[in-house]
């Protein structure tokens, strides 16, 4: 099998190495500057691999070409996996505790027989709600209805920031410019701002406000009196 490689990643040099089933002929398939990985697999003409830094409070999965060509492709968050593997999927008919919806687990359901199963979580989602739903922990709970969705970061509702959702942002009046783009009357909101169709007590009929409500039910009426009439 002189064709087949051995491949491995290194987490200290953050590289990924390759060599034939003998150990010889080693040399670096890609440097991995700037990442952590640990995990791998291969799929085809793709090497997948794990990567255990923090992007925006998520970790991914990244792939390359095989050959360590092409630029990096992520996907996910699958949180900080460890060893990954590649399978085929093909038709089981075995069932066991986790068959029918994922054993109710929020993410990883582990059968313990074939009737109970034990629900876990990634590493960054430590709180389990009733034994079944993973939820991030932070150790200062998020203020003003932020979430919680990695250890210790929040993210926060419009107008509130800060690490915890603790300050708020002055609201902007996007009404005060312009009236706001409407071509009637525009509503500010909370972070936002609404439009209405017509003016009080008017309705939109092909594109033009038009009368008073009940002129514009009579106008209506009279319409379709005639066409039961003309029919």
């Amino acid at each position: 099998m002189p064709n087949q490689k051995l491949y491995w990643i290194d987490a200290g040099t953050d590289k990924i190495e390759a060599s034939n089933l003998a150990g010889h002929n080693r040399h670096v398939i890609r440097s991995l500057t700037g990442l952590h990985p640990f995990g791998l697999a291969i799929k085809d003409n793709l090497i997948y691999f794990s990567d255990w830094l923090i992007y925006s409070g998520q970790r991914y999965l990244w792939f390359i070409n095989k050959d360590g060509t092409g630029s990096f492709n992520l996907i996910g968050p699958y949180g900080r996996l460890n060893s990954i593997a590649y399978y085929k999927e093909r038709n089981v008919t075995e069932t066991n505790a986790c068959s029918t919806n994922n054993g109710d687990c929020s993410h990883f359901c582990l059968p313990t027989s074939s009737s109970a199963r034990v629900c876990s979580c990634p590493t960054e989602l430590t709180v389990l709600t009733q034994g079944k739903v993973c939820q991030a922990n932070c150790t200062t709970p998020c203020q003003n209805q932020g979430t919680c969705v990695a250890p210790d970061v929040c993210q926060c509702q419009p107008l509130w920031t800060g690490s915890t959702c603790e300050t708020g942002i002055a609201d902007v009046n996007e009404c005060d410019n312009n009236n706001g783009g409407c071509q009637h009357n525009c509503f500010n909101n909370l972070g936002s701002f609404t439009c209405s169709d017509c003016p009080t007590g008017q309705m939109m009929i092909k594109g033009t406000c038009t009368g008073t409500k009940a002129s514009v039910i009579f106008f209506i009426e009279l319409i379709g009196l005639l066409h039961i009439y003309n029919y």
